[in-house]
């Protein structure tokens, strides 16, 4: 008797659409599953933005933003930056709730992050769904939440937070009338929740109206109304009406001296019923004013995040402030030496000329461009001394806010550490703390080139890493006014600090203490060195990154930082590569060049193979492109820069790009601290990589932690002397 057992199917009585139902559901499961999201809760968070309008200025473009799926290759990568076509954000796009879903969640994940929004979601389903469609955990709506406020955080949830909130201001200013400094104040997950059941409710019910009167917190709640159904809301201030929508099922009546509170009415003819008044809760977090990160279209982002510092404040108008800002931010980018910001003698300072010598021989019109974009102010480019320009901006903010606000008596006295006190309670404090964060960003953004569809994400947060204004204030101290503090004395900005700054942009990430890292996504926006797609030594030199719509990802997967491989220290040589008489010469130019990508966890690991001769070596990209920004350039001279080699100070070896450095000793004693290289460094040689008209060997001959000079438009000769009368250890032929 066999055992073999013969299974069979009667495809008779399968339903006929039932290949056709497989099919059209075929696209959605491989969405959620690329996005590792529950399809139930797709379903689900779906289900709620289906109890919502969605209309106005933003339900235009949000089929656009979900649908949008352009990407584009990284040079001598295997990966791409952008959006994958067909993913979840895609299939909500489909349907009228999806995409008030979409609007929602994005609203929530800036202001509560994704744990905090699973739990408000979760929550207000159980008030307004079936319990048999609330099949999805906290957890997963909180996954698909984040999903789609990534692909809609092109739309600028900060900046237009900061634009309602700012014409509220405006229209008490006008009135002549004390402007509340409580509008920010943040709303409770469980006051959120209520307040959008009621929401839910005024929108579905013909006979419901949604009523908000008072002040506190409604920032928050306008915000979140503006951007799902303004035509559905009438909005007065101290009785006069700002914003009157077609329908006018939500009601705004933000008054002063109003307790605040909202609730669902019956609409009656000639009057209304109040039903369950809710009290507006909020966070017990003390008197912050920017609470956490939020992202910010690259147009206006530093000017809408300087509105929404100074509104709880009281200040009537930040023009000044602003200002103030720009031209400080010049004076940092012009007036300031690389030596000036870094003391250590270890090759990590930025160039002699400072941030000048990375931005390139376009630099005013990039640092006017820039700034324009972010502040929505020119600068007047009358390079004002450091101090000069920083006494300024504390004039133009003590004249702006009130200086009641400062609890320390530190925040508008107390020389360059002004408002760098210990008192946390201080909202003159904090509000020093978001200047110096927004003039770092200032700084590090006019090395940035941002595309279309871009955002940012400010991260000011208590505990976040010193800004550059701080530091900078510290680091050219002491002044009469301020004596020095010894726990400063390693303070510096270099050149590491800078890369790590730049990548902050778009992530919260301590990027300073995680080296390697080259490029970095926050999910909406990604941005990297645009050394990975061309890998030369510019002459003149430009420092540029590039912040893209979209994520990392290689079709498949996403990513979260483009990191260098790791590889062993790079060999030094000790025997010179050629002879005298040495001229300008290619013999140290490697042969190949290959950049090769592979997905690790959350991160894209680069590594870098270079081939010479018969040798090759693995290099650490992290090390070059930093090491690129440190090289400093020789000074023009109006000899022959093909002439040889004639009148050296110092013995010169020849190297090549395998091995650009050689042995050096150093006289290093215990009493030695403090002392520059040129004065430790026993002057035995020089090494000379032998690039000669080679952009892509003179970037690999870069070596972090390692004095370098770029021949540039000099003579070997003048190269040479200058190398060594900077304490430098390297020359590149250019």
């Amino acid at each position: 008797m066999s055992n073999e057992i013969s299974l069979q199917a009667d495809v008779g009585n399968v339903p006929n659409n039932a290949v056709a139902v497989l099919s059209s559901i075929s696209p959605f499961i491989q969405a959620v599953s690329a996005d590792n999201v529950s399809p139930l809760a797709v379903v689900q968070v779906e289900a709620i933005g289906s109890c919502f309008h969605l209309n106005g200025e933003l339900a235009a473009k949000v089929p656009d933003l979900l649908s949008r799926s352009t990407s584009y290759r990284l040079e001598r990568l295997s990966h791409w930056i952008g959006w994958r076509a067909g993913d979840t954000a895609s299939y909500m796009a489909q349907t009228a709730g999806g995409r008030a879903a979409s609007v929602l969640s994005l609203a929530l994940i800036e202001l509560y992050k994704e744990e905090a929004t699973g739990n408000l979601l979760y929550e207000l389903s159980s008030k307004i769904l079936p319990s048999e469609r609330n099949q999805s955990s906290k957890l997963q709506i909180g996954q698909v939440a984040t999903n789609l406020s990534r692909k809609l955080a092109a739309f600028g949830f900060g900046n237009h937070l900061a634009f309602h909130v700012t014409r509220v201001r405006e229209v008490y200013l006008y009135a002549n009338l004390p402007i509340p400094k409580n509008l920010l104040v943040f709303p409770t997950v469980e006051t959120m929740a209520e307040f959008l059941h009621c929401l839910s409710r005024a929108l579905q019910e013909e006979q419901s109206m949604l009523y908000f009167e008072g002040c506190q917190g409604v920032g928050y709640m306008l915000a979140i109304v503006m951007a799902l159904c303004p035509e559905d809301a009438l909005v007065t201030i101290e009785n006069e009406v700002v914003l009157r929508g077609p329908r006018q099922s939500v009601v705004f009546a933000i008054r002063s001296e109003s307790p605040t509170q909202f609730s669902i009415e019956s609409i009656i003819y000639g009057g209304g019923t109040r039903n369950n008044p809710h009290v507006v809760g909020t966070k017990s977090t003390g008197p912050s004013i920017c609470l956490s990160p939020i992202s910010l279209k690259w147009d206006g982002c530093l000017s809408d995040t300087l509105d929404l510092a100074f509104i709880n404040v009281g200040a009537a108008s930040t023009v000044l402030v602003r200002t103030a800002c720009v031209e400080l931010i010049t004076s940092i980018l012009y007036s300031l030496s690389g030596s000036q910001l870094y003391s250590k003698p270890n090759g990590c300072s930025l160039p002699a000329n400072g941030f000048a010598g990375l931005l390139g021989p376009d630099s005013w019109a990039r640092v006017r461009n820039t700034l324009t974009r972010i502040f929505n102010c020119e600068p007047s480019f009358t390079v004002l001394p450091f101090e000069k320009a920083h006494d300024d901006l504390r004039a133009k903010v003590a004249e702006s806010v009130s200086l009641s606000i400062c609890t320390c008596d530190r925040c508008f006295t107390g020389g360059p550490t002004i408002g760098w006190g210990y008192d946390t309670s201080c909202k003159g404090r904090e509000l020093w703390r978001i200047i110096d964060a927004l003039i770092t960003r200032g700084v590090v953004a006019c090395f940035v080139t941002a595309e279309k569809n871009t955002c940012i994400r400010l991260s000011i947060e208590e505990g976040y890493r010193s800004g550059l204004l701080r530091k900078i204030s510290t680091i050219l101290g002491p002044r009469p006014d301020c004596p020095p503090r010894p726990w400063f004395e390693d303070w510096n900005f270099g050149v590491v600090e800078l890369h790590a700054y730049i990548l902050d942009l778009v992530s919260k990430f301590k990027t300073m203490w995680e080296e390697r890292n080259l490029g970095i996504s926050s999910g909406a926006s990604s941005i990297f060195a645009s050394t990975l797609q061309n890998p030369v030594f510019q002459s003149p030199r430009r420092l540029e990154y590039i912040l893209a719509d979209g994520q990392f990802h290689d079709d498949h997967n996403s990513y979260h930082t483009l990191i260098a491989d790791n590889c062993s220290t790079r060999p030094i040589t000790r025997e010179s590569l050629t002879s005298s008489p040495i001229i300008s010469s290619s013999l140290g130019v490697h042969n190949s060049l290959l950049l090769t990508a592979r997905g690790v966890g959350d991160q894209v690991k680069i590594r870098t193979l270079v081939q010479m001769s018969s040798k090759t070596a693995t290099l650490d990209f992290y090390k070059l492109h930093v090491a690129y920004m440190s090289v400093n350039i020789a000074t023009t001279c109006l000899h022959n820069p093909r002439e040889p080699l004639s009148r050296n100070p110092v013995l010169v070896i020849t190297t090549s790009v395998l091995a650009p450095g050689i042995f050096q000793k150093l006289n290093v004693t215990s009493r030695d601290r403090g002392k520059s290289r040129k004065e430790l460094r026993n002057p035995t040689a020089i090494a000379m990589v032998l690039t000669h008209k080679n952009a892509e060997a003179q970037f690999l001959a870069c070596v972090k932690e390692m004095p370098m000079l770029f021949q540039g438009f000099s003579c070997l000769d003048c190269s040479v002397k200058e190398a060594y009368e900077l304490g430098l250890e390297v020359v590149i032929q250019s």
